[in-house]
C-alpha cells in the first residue's frame, strides 16, 4: 500500500502538470461563489445549510 513517502517530487509535478492541464482544457470547471464581504452571514448560511459546492470566496 503506497505511503507518503512513495510520491516522488517528481511524479508531484506530473499529477500537477495533468490538473492544470485538465483545467486549462476545460476538462475540470471548478465551481468558485463569490460573495462580497458585506454578504458574509449570507456565505455561512449557505455554507452551514450545503446550498454551495465548490470553493466560497469573500471579496473586498
Amino acid at each position: 500500500m503506497p505511503g507518503l513517502f512513495h510520491y516522488t517530487l517528481e511524479y508531484l509535478h506530473q499529477m500537477a502538470g495533468h490538473v492544470f492541464a485538465a483545467l486549462r482544457d476545460g476538462i475540470l470547471k471548478p465551481e468558485v461563489r463569490r460573495y462580497p464581504l458585506a454578504a458574509a452571514a449570507d456565505a455561512h448560511r449557505d455554507l452551514e445549510a450545503r446550498r454551495t459546492s465548490g470553493q466560497i470566496v469573500l471579496l473586498v
